[in-house]
């Protein structure tokens, strides 16, 4: 008892205090503890390792006795236990991490080991049997729905779904049982456990129901809170009634893991809720039943109880985990910031606790900065996705040097995962090298325990499928889709529900290669395996697979725009949006970027089809959404607005718009340009993309020095990024070079196209060589282009190496009979060998055509063109009929001259003999050909005052395909041109907005 003591009254005294020093006396705590073999009988395990920070580092007795002292701790301090033997493993870790006791002597920790060896053998045991009973159930269970009753469908998929996702934990579920110690139960739970483990597995539910454990655990929680209220009972009573709470808490447990494998989801979600509504203090079971709900997709549910569980962790090891897989929740759910949160906070726990014990610990920190990385790629983050897996993999590789059964998965998991990054970053060589790590891994894994790794293998055999199709390496990556489709054909032999959606996986993506390699028919049969899947599994389970429908569907659809079949290309396009709007009116952040996407390809469709009022909608509709989601997230769909204006910029162009190309290209390179600054390897093709379509437009508009200067930057791009990865960009240098020779061509620079078009023809050779499926046709390309430079500019010692180039090109193409291309450039091949085969008899017309071209005085080109026509009407009238349309063509450029010179009435006579021979017999397809003759015709007409005439024109024309467009543009652009030369006429305005409407 404290006493007061009188107040003492100093008067004139002074107390000086000097430094009065007071020993300090250090405090330790023990914990005391023993090792013992799992399901032994509690045999002592010898010579373990145990320490931990702050403590003595200790060896156990022969006894397995161990005891530490922890320096200035007192009892009630968290701490976390290491412990090692070499080839053992702990089974019950979740004990090394506890607060210290007040009595240690009467608190023993009880650590339980197990040779590791023997441990993977009972799970692999456990798993196997596990996975055979839960397949036995499944048929039962699907036997018995009565597939002539309504809503059977329904329940089909309810099954499947159930299947799978416990097919899924079959791991969990297989180590659940694995780590029980029959030492530590009690008669009942060991008979309960010997008939699950004889396969018993009815027998086990009925002898744990019989525990009536929901009544018995309540009643026991009861008794011991009056125990705690009467201090005079008996410590040994608690301790009973402690016991009997937790072997009922054990039991319900059991319940509830084998109610799941009898797909009673129903039961052991109420097993599970019953025991965190009963007791609301206890993390454990409030975190098991957050992970059930998440496993079972009720992911909102879930999320709310692994938020209860972190108000009720005790421990930093219980934040981190539960920190973690709210992040995969958050990802999965597209809440990137709150995913990233989350990771980083569990990240933060495990990097400090792993400072001090990273045997326990290190593991974690690579498991938090794996899904790290995941969350990164998913915001395109890509050189912080890198980081995260460049640490979780240094981690886990040097923990596989000393117990690679362990962590060699682990380790292909990440480089699986690099792989995918590297990939998506274009670093093909990293890419293929982390693939193949992983794939190495899991095929040795897969000898000795198939069942676990097949589906791995398969797996990364898909991914160097895709990466081998990604570098234009058709016929590795038909191997590699082969070899996945293999085994998952054969797996889904036996375990359809498991393996059938990963069979179409490979089928739609074996039906993107077909369709490179131009095999159509082919990749229609692809397709169309893959479809009857998803449309067969959407039936009964459309949640799941009507997004892979419709991902098919959109798949088909550029096929069939590919083939040039229209109709079928809308048909399969209007299928996905369909799917995608309607997924997306209840889900918009997992599928209004699919409507984006369906949007963007119908745009391109229309654009083909010619109906550019549609074109321009369904893109705008495309990039309404897509500039939307950059808004709150601009990593993930930036790229994508980017993509979107570039193909308005190319609609905008067809349609002869050229301001609003021009805007639309120049929004799409601020954009690429800006990411590429951060992420070149990934950004820096489409920033070449759009400067190659930039110098279209400009070649277009006749600004040749900027139309030179975009095409120059896109192929410094170009070449620069061959250097390292020249499958993947040689194509794209060709093609700019392409360009550039076409450009030169225009600006007459023969010499200078001449250069650009033989290097694309040199490439083109080259990549034919070694993989002709993915460059012949282009090379065809580059041959026709350079005709067309030896008819424009005709050279005598060129043509029999033209010659021979014709001739290829006829071979090459008649190996690919049903691709419009293909059928475009055999016109033109065919056409430029007629041409060539009557060069001496044209010899003096392109003599006279290269005068016209150099020529400025428009009444020096009506004299040079009416000498061409003059030429070429001999050749017709004297057996040669081929080179009518020739004549027809050169009779319509005399008129456009005629016009210039405001010869009215002479243009109009030219082009109605061009439309209508007097002289000369049209060729089968004359009239197609000269049809746009009409465009000058209607010209001489409207400026000699014939308006009805000329309407009537403008009328029928206005609206038909021509030139990637439409006649309208081609008569408002010539407009435009004849006022700009001082042409015009009171009428002109009429027809501007006849032709307008």
């Amino acid at each position: 008892m404290n006493t007061l003591s009188p107040t003492l009254r100093l008067t004139h005294l002074w107390f000086v205090l000097m430094g009065v020093c007071f020993p300090s006396y250090l405090m330790a705590q023990q914990l005391v503890g023993y090792v013992t073999r799992q399901n032994s009988g509690n045999e002592p395990v010898g010579n373990v390792e145990v320490k931990s920070m702050f403590a003595n580092q200790t060896v156990t007795t022969s006894d397995g006795e161990f005891n530490l002292t922890f320096q200035g701790a007192k009892p009630g301090r968290n701490v976390t236990i290491d412990v090692f033997k070499e080839n053992w493993i702990v089974i019950n870790k979740e004990k090394l991490n506890l607060n210290l006791p007040e009595d240690p002597k009467n608190n023993k920790l009880k650590i339980v080991m197990c040779l590791q060896s023997v441990y993977e053998a009972n799970k692999n045991r456990i798993r196997k049997d596990i996975e055979r009973n839960i397949m036995a159930i499944y048929e039962k269970k699907l036997k018995a729905i009565d597939q002539q009753k309504e809503g059977h469908e329904k329940l089909i998929a309810d099954l499947q779904i159930e299947l799978q996702r416990l097919q899924s934990q079959l791991d969990k579920l297989a180590e659940e049982y694995s780590n029980t110690n029959l030492d530590d139960l009690n008669e009942k739970e060991k008979e309960a456990y010997k008939l699950f483990d004889e396969g018993k597995y009815e027998e086990s539910r009925k002898l744990r129901a019989s525990f009536e454990s929901e009544k018995n655990y309540l009643k026991a929680l009861s008794e011991r809170a009056k125990i705690k209220n009467e201090k005079t009972k008996l410590d040994s009573i608690d301790k009973a009634k402690i016991e009997e709470v937790a072997f009922h808490e054990r039991n319900l447990k059991r319940e509830a893991l084998e109610a799941q494998q009898s797909f009673d989801f129903k039961t052991a979600e109420n097993k599970l809720e019953f025991l965190v509504s009963r007791d609301t203090t206890n993390f454990d079971n409030t975190f098991e039943f957050a992970y059930f709900l998440d496993k079972q997709n009720q992911h909102d549910k879930a999320i709310r109880y692994y938020q209860r569980a972190l108000q009720l962790a005790k421990t930093e090891p219980d934040v981190a985990m539960t920190q973690n897989n709210l992040g995969i929740l958050y990802n999965d759910k597209n809440e990137f910031p709150l995913a990233l949160k989350a990771y980083t906070t569990a990240l933060g726990i495990y990097e400090r606790l792993a400072k001090t014990n990273p045997a326990s610990y290190e593991p974690d920190v690579a498991t938090t900065q794996n899904n790290l990385g995941n969350l990164f790629k998913d915001k395109n983050e890509y050189s912080l996705a890198l980081q995260a897996y460049t640490r979780a993999l240094e981690i886990r590789e040097r923990l596989a040097k000393t117990n690679p059964a362990s962590y060699e998965p682990f380790v292909a998991t990440t480089q699986n995962n690099l792989g995918n990054l590297y990939q998506a970053k274009n670093e093909f060589p990293l890419a293929l090298n982390a693939y193949s790590t992983a794939l190495e891994i899991y095929e040795r894994l897969a000898k000795t325990n198939p069942v676990t790794y097949e589906p791995d293998v398969a797996m990364t055999q898909n991914n160097l499928g895709n990466l081998f199709k990604a570098k234009n390496e058709y016929s590795l990556a038909l191997q590699a889709y082969t070899r996945a489709l293999e085994i998952r054909e054969r797996l889904a032999k036996t375990n359809p529900a498991s393996y059938e959606p990963s069979v179409a996986m490979t089928q739609n993506n074996l039906g993107i290669l077909y369709q490179a390699k131009n095999e159509y028919a082919l990749a229609l049969k692809a397709y169309s395996r893959a479809l009857e899947i998803y449309e067969r599994l959407a039936k009964t389970n459309p949640a799941s697979y009507e997004p892979s429908v419709a991902m098919t569907q959109n798949n088909l659809g550029i096929l069939y725009q590919a083939k040039n079949e229209y109709a079928l290309a809308l048909k399969a396009y209007s299928k996905a949006l369909e799917i995608y709007e309607r997924l997306a009116k209840t889900n918009p952040d997992s599928y209004e970027s699919s409507v984006a996407t369906t949007q963007n390809n119908l745009g391109s469709l229309y654009q083909a089809k010619n109906e550019y009022s549609l074109a321009l909608q369904a893109y705008t509709r495309a990039l309404e959404i897509r500039e939307r989601l950059a808004k709150t997230n601009p990593a993930s769909y930036e790229p994508s607005v980017a993509m979107t204006q570039n193909n308005l910029g190319i609609l905008y162009q067809v349609k002869n718009e050229y301001p609003l190309a021009l805007k639309a290209y120049l929004r799409a390179l601020e954009i690429r340009e800006r990411l590429a600054k951060t992420n070149p390897d990934t950004y820096e093709p489409a920033v070449a993309t759009t400067q190659n379509n930039l110098g279209i437009l400009y070649q277009a508009k006749n600004e040749y020095a900027l139309a030179l200067q975009a095409y120059s930057r896109a192929l410094e791009i170009y070449e620069r990024l061959a250097k390292t990865n020249p499958a993947s960009y040689e194509p794209s240098v060709a093609m700019t070079q392409n360009n550039l020779g076409s450009l030169f061509k225009a600006k007459n620079d023969y010499p200078s196209a001449l250069s650009a078009y033989s290097k694309a023809l040199e490439i083109r050779e080259r990549l034919a060589k070694t993989n002709p499926e993915a460059h012949e046709i282009e090379l065809c390309r580059s041959i026709v282009l350079l005709g067309l430079l030896q008819k424009a500019d005709y050279q005598t010692m060129r043509q029999v190496q033209i010659n021979g180039y014709l001739k290829k090109a006829k071979q090459i193409l008649s190996k690919y009979p049903d691709i419009p291309l293909v059928k475009t450039l055999m016109e033109y091949v065919n056409d430029l060998d007629g041409y060539f085969k009557n060069v001496e008899l044209l010899l003096p017309i392109q003599v006279l055509q290269n005068q016209l071209q150099k020529e400025i005085s428009n009444t020096e080109k009506i004299k040079i063109q009416e000498q061409i026509i003059e030429r070429y009407r001999y050749l017709v009238t004297n057996g040669q009929p081929q080179f009518a349309n020739e004549l027809g063509s050169n009779l319509s450029n005399l008129a456009w001259y005629q016009l210039l010179e405001k010869q009215f009435k002479a243009a109009e006579q030219s082009e109605k003999e061009a439309i209508n021979p007097t002289t000369f017999k049209k060729t089968e397809d004359y009239d197609s050909k000269i049809e746009w003759a009409n465009t000058n015709l209607a010209l001489a007409l409207l400026f000699q005052s014939k308006y009805t005439e000329a309407e009537n024109i403008y009328l029928v024309l206005k609206d038909k395909p021509y030139k990637k467009a439409t006649y309208k543009e081609t008569f408002l652009a010539d407009l435009d041109e004849l006022e700009k030369a001082g042409i015009t006429h009171p009428d002109v305005s009429k027809i501007r907005e006849l032709l307008k409407k």
